[in-house]
């Protein structure tokens, strides 16, 4: 066995793991991966949907701490969706550009012109009303042909640094099991006599 040498000393090295052991590890944590993601699309949806009153669940800007077995986990913020600009009806942009501000059209509105207009907007909040912000004059402007697209809300979750030990602890106290794993995951239960 071959030795790693460390701050506190010589240690004999981890054992190897065989091939086929790391080959099932990974077939297993890709698995999981994909039912993590479809779990967390799932609660997303949730997060974003209405309650019994009609009432958002978590309206945007809502900021929340996560609890686990008594400790904070994570925060989690309902954040706003992306706001992008369309031009759906070109002519009509173009013939707007033409009479408001030719010198930035050359058969195409120019990519810095349009750029400045879309993220002063954003900035502004003139995109909510479903507004762009002209650079030049700094004022709120429409134009005919352009569609403002508000993306959906998304649940921002941060983790704290000691992530990893809340999970641990909530684990050594029975606040999470194995089946609370698989709820989440919504995996079927084991059957009498099944390898788990």
């Amino acid at each position: 066995m071959s030795e790693t040498t460390t701050a506190a000393g010589i240690e004999p090295a981890a054992p190897a793991v065989p091939t086929k052991q790391r080959l099932r590890n990974l077939a297993f944590l890709r698995g999981l991966e994909k039912k993590t993601d479809e779990s967390i699309a799932q609660q997303a949806d949730a997060l974003r949907g209405v309650d019994e009153d009609g009432d958002e669940v978590m309206p945007v800007g809502t900021v929340m701490p996560v609890k686990l077995a008594g400790r904070t986990l994570a925060t989690t913020t309902m954040t706003a969706g992306p706001t992008t600009f369309k031009i759906v009806d070109e002519r009509a942009a173009i013939a707007w550009m033409r009479e408001h501000n030719p010198h930035h059209l050359k058969e195409v509105i120019r990519d810095t012109w349009w750029k400045t207009a879309c993220d002063a907007a954003r900035k502004s909040g003139a995109a909510l009303h479903g507004k762009l912000i002209d650079p030049e004059s700094g004022e709120e402007i429409t134009i005919p042909g352009v569609e403002v697209i508000h993306g959906r809300p998304t649940p921002k979750t941060e983790l704290v640094k000691d992530w990893e030990d809340v999970i641990r602890q909530a684990m050594r106290s029975g606040a999470l099991t194995s089946e609370t794993l698989s709820e989440l995951l919504a995996l079927p239960a084991a059957e009498a006599g099944e390898e788990r």
